[in-house]
């Protein structure tokens, strides 16, 4: 059995402005490739917070790691677009810390968290290949965060 954990006030404090910052300027989201070398469908949990502010961009790589890279610019006039990115199993840990405060993005929030018990179910290993059963289940969760993701009229 999981030991419950506690958090000071300002744990807290940073979760909750955590998830409003992912809830107002993050994407969480599911992304699919094939490898070149090896043919291999691969899945993983990917999240990410898109800004202008360096500060922003610098608190979450220090407080829960990941990278930090810069946007291609929009020209001359515009400032440069910061991201910082957390994927894998990382990226679910965090959703799910942030997960009882998020106001918008708790289905996308929940839909990481299945994929990654469903990863934990079909104890899925980059050196073996993926089942048809799992790319299946893992498509149509993919599917399902993509379209509450989906930009525009809706």
């Amino acid at each position: 059995m999981e030991e419950e954990r506690y958090y000071t006030i300002e744990e807290i404090e940073d979760l909750v402005y955590a998830a409003a910052t992912m809830d107002c300027e993050g994407t969480i989201t599911l992304k699919s490739q094939v490898s070149k070398s090896s043919g291999r469908r691969s899945f993983n949990s990917y999240i990410y917070v898109t800004n202008t502010d360096v500060r922003l961009m610098d608190w979450f790589r220090t407080k829960y790691g990941g990278s930090v890279y810069t946007l291609p610019s929009q020209g001359a006039n515009y400032k440069p677009v910061l991201r910082w990115a957390l994927w894998g199993s990382r990226a679910a840990s965090f959703i799910e810390y942030i997960r009882p405060y998020l106001k918008l993005k708790q289905e996308q929030a929940d839909i990481v968290i299945s994929f990654q018990n469903l990863r934990s179910v079909f104890h899925t290993c980059q050196r073996v290949p993926l089942s048809e059963e799992f790319i299946e289940e893992a498509t149509v969760l993919k599917e399902a965060v993509a379209i509450l993701n989906k930009k525009g009229m809706q």
